[in-house]
This record gives C-alpha cells, sequence and structure tokens, in this order.
C-alpha cells in the first residue's frame, strides 16, 4: 500500500489544536513504522503545507517545522516520497477543476488526485471529505 499525504492530514498531525491532531499522530506513527508503505506528497503539497502552517498559526517557526517535516531523511533517503508536478498534470488538474462545480476542491486537491491515480496508489491520507467518491481516502 502506499499513500499520497494531504495537507489537511499533515496540518493536523502538527497542530495540537486540530480537532483531527490525535488521528494524525497516530497515521503518522504508521507511517514511519512503514504501515502505508512509503509516503508520498508533491511539490505543490509541500508550498501549500507550508503556507498554511503559517498562515493558520503566524508563526514562522510553524511554516519551517512543517518544511523540516516534510524534507526529514533517514538514513540517507527523504522519509516522504516527492513528485514534482508535470505541466501536463496541471493540464489535467485544472480541466478536472474547470468540469466538476459541484466539487469544493483546491487545484492542489485536484493535483493530489491526478498524481495518485497516475501513480497507481491505494489512497490519500486525508481528512477531508472532497476526495470522497474521487479517489479512496484514508483517515
Amino acid at each position: 500500500m502506499s499513500v499520497l499525504c494531504d495537507t489537511s492530514f499533515l496540518f493536523a498531525a502538527r497542530n495540537l489544536r486540530d480537532a483531527d491532531h490525535g488521528r494524525a499522530v497516530q497515521l503518522l506513527r504508521e507511517l514511519l513504522r512503514g504501515e502505508h508503505g512509503r509516503p508520498h506528497v508533491t511539490d505543490f503539497i509541500f508550498a501549500e503545507a507550508v503556507t498554511i502552517a503559517l498562515a493558520r498559526t503566524n508563526r514562522h517557526s510553524a511554516a519551517v517545522g512543517m518544511g523540516d517535516m516534510l524534507r526529514q531523511e533517514r538514513d540517507g533517503r527523504r522519509l516522504f516520497m516527492w513528485h514534482h508536478v508535470t505541466p501536463t498534470q496541471v493540464d489535467t488538474a485544472w480541466a478536472e477543476l474547470r468540469r466538476h462545480a459541484d466539487k469544493a476542491l483546491s487545484m492542489t486537491d485536484w493535483m493530489s488526485i491526478v498524481v495518485a491515480r497516475e501513480l497507481e496508489l491505494d489512497a490519500i491520507l486525508s481528512f477531508d471529505e472532497g476526495f470522497d467518491g474521487l479517489f479512496p481516502r484514508l483517515r
């Protein structure tokens, strides 16, 4: 099993005040033990997670902590497998966003779906119900 980590999960794991913090910490521990395969993120998710950490806390240290967590290495390799979004993937995600007026998903969320489909990942680790019906979600 392999999962793509959504910003809602990442932020909850680092924010004690988040309603999903307890579950997020449990899932993060499982990820670090390899229970869900290697966790994946995109450069879009990295940018969004660092930005949201700063915007919601107004603390530079929260943004740096988020970025450091996502860039962390163990035994010479990153804990989170990174994927750089391609122009074709951006085009596909943009088309999906335009087509689905009924879904309140961000461009980053659509990018996550496109990348997860292309990589044939098992689930998106997220507390965002907007993914439901579009891609399997681990929560």
